[in-house]
């Protein structure tokens, strides 16, 4: 009597476990991608009296400079915030980034209270008049009110990049000219706020569609291995 039965063969395990690593590393690698943290984006609604935009306070894994702030916020379908009024710029101190993880302190020691909070996205052309001269938004939009902070810009060492900036511990909408580096000490600048026209998408949605993706891949090899046909030739007694 003849009777067969499906095995998995060694090529099937091996294809397999490569397909599932294959999955698991390109989870990792998108997890990966940007080490931040963020809260959901809040906005400022039009009853409210806002603009109907949302704002999102990002907080980067280490130091970053202002271009490297402004490739974050584009890579995330936004663009380093704006702002247009002192309204708006209360609205995002109060209720984007009123926590202190978005404010470092100054490096030099108890004598220096400054606060430095996240970039957004005014910038000084080089060749401006110093130190206040053709400051912009990257959008085009006017630049006015400006709210400096009291005895800025001084443009020290070159500052051609916006920020908020806290005097004297205080965290308030008020901004300071800066700089990409830091050799004098100061403040380390390690946050910035995006700004969106419309409800971005979730940060995590690629993770979720990758995993889905890869949990489907996976039920499919599981359900439906290639397999070979296996002759098993039973003997009669």
């Amino acid at each position: 009597m003849n009777a067969t039965r499906c095995e998995t063969s060694p090529t099937t395990k091996s294809r397999f476990a490569g397909r599932a690593a294959l999955c698991i590393a390109v989870l990792l690698a998108l997890s990966a991608l940007s080490p931040t943290a963020s809260a959901a984006p809040v906005q400022w609604t039009i009853g409210s009296g806002g603009n109907g935009h949302f704002y999102e306070g990002v907080l980067f894994g280490a130091d970053i400079n202002w271009p490297q702030a402004k490739t974050e916020a584009e890579n995330r379908g936004g663009y380093l915030a704006t702002i247009t009024s002192g309204a708006e710029g209360d609205f995002l101190v109060n209720s984007v980034i009123p926590s202190d993880s978005f404010w470092q302190v100054d490096t030099r020691g108890p004598a220096f209270t400054d606060l430095f909070g996240p970039w957004i996205g005014g910038t000084q052309p080089t060749g401006s008049p110093e130190p206040s001269g053709n400051w912009q938004w990257i959008t085009g939009e006017s630049f006015s009110p400006a709210l400096w902070a009291l005895g800025e810009p001084n443009n020290g060492n070159d500052e051609m990049y916006l920020h908020f900036y806290g005097k004297f511990g205080v965290k308030e909408n008020t901004w300071n000219d800066y700089r990409n580096d830091n050799p004098a000490g100061g403040g380390n600048i390690r946050s910035f706020v995006v700004e969106y026209d419309a409800i971005p998408e979730p940060a995590t949605t690629a993770l979720v569609a990758a995993l889905t993706i890869c949990a489907a891949c996976y039920w499919r090899l599981a359900r439906h291995p290639i397999s070979r046909k296996v002759a098993i030739v039973n003997r009669q007694g």
